[in-house]
C-alpha cells in the first residue's frame, strides 16, 4: 500500500509588481509523509467565483506554482495514481498573503 502523502500547501502569496495590484502567487511542494517530494502531482485551482480554472504539476523538486492569480476564493484539488484525490476548499488569496497548509494526501 503506498505511504500517505502530504501535499504542503505552503502558500506564498506576492503581490506582483506590475500594474497587476489585484493579484497574487500561490506556490508549493508536494511530499510524502516521511518529507520526501512527490514528483507529477496534477494540481488544480478553481475560482469559486469566477469559475477561473488553471493546472499544474508538481516539479522533481515536488514545487508547484500557480502564478498570477486573481484575488477571491478558490478550491485547489491534488491527484496521484495511487492515492485518493485530496481537496481544499475555500482558500482565500489575497494580496500579500503568506501561510502554510498540509492536508492529507491518503492511499487509494
Amino acid at each position: 500500500m503506498p505511504p500517505t502523502i502530504r501535499f504542503a500547501l505552503a502558500f506564498a502569496f506576492a503581490l506582483t509588481l506590475s500594474a497587476q495590484v489585484d493579484r497574487a502567487t500561490l506556490v508549493g511542494t508536494v511530499t510524502d509523509s516521511s518529507g520526501a517530494v512527490v514528483v507529477g502531482v496534477h494540481l488544480e485551482i478553481v475560482s469559486q467565483e469566477t469559475g477561473l480554472r488553471r493546472e499544474a504539476r508538481s516539479s522533481a523538486t515536488g514545487t508547484y506554482t500557480f502564478p498570477q492569480m486573481p484575488i477571491g476564493v478558490y478550491t485547489i484539488t491534488a491527484d496521484h495514481a495511487g492515492f485518493r484525490s485530496v481537496q481544499v476548499k475555500d482558500l482565500r488569496l489575497g494580496v500579500g498573503d503568506k501561510r502554510g497548509r498540509y492536508a492529507p494526501f491518503p492511499p487509494a
